[in-house]
């Protein structure tokens, strides 16, 4: 399941949390699996044109953030000007991005997703998109 959204601060007027055991995985009200506990080495990215792929070291239960900006070091949570994929599958290795902010240079990174933030980062790489 791919979720595509920018980031913008949200609140929440009911939030609730479902705890699956004592496994460190939980459910936020997005549906996305939260998992606490890092099980990734790397990541190493690629990329050409709008297309990207990345390899693991290691497996990420709740999946991955995909993050990209005209800013470089993209982050998630994200800042003013980044964007962001969810990729719930913990075997997804590819996407595919959008010129968001207009054609030009994107700094584009993959993290392990651990509900809410990010754990290991991947190397940063840059697209031009258009």
């Amino acid at each position: 399941m791919k979720k595509n959204r920018f980031c913008e601060v949200a609140i929440l007027s009911i939030g609730f949390l479902v705890l699956l055991g004592t496994s460190n995985v939980s459910a936020n009200t997005s549906g996305e699996l939260n998992s606490t506990t890092s099980k990734v080495s790397s990541i190493t990215l690629t990329g050409e044109n709008a297309s990207i792929k990345w390899t693991v070291d290691g497996s990420s239960a709740s999946g991955f953030k995909v993050v990209w900006s005209k800013n470089s070091e993209p982050t998630y949570p994200c800042r003013s000007g980044d964007k962001y994929d969810y990729l719930s599958s913990p075997s997804a290795t590819s996407d595919t991005l959008t010129a968001f902010d207009g054609s030009g240079t994107y700094y584009v990174r993959v993290c392990e997703y651990l509900g809410g933030k990010c754990g290991v980062y991947s190397n940063e790489i840059t697209l031009n998109l258009t």
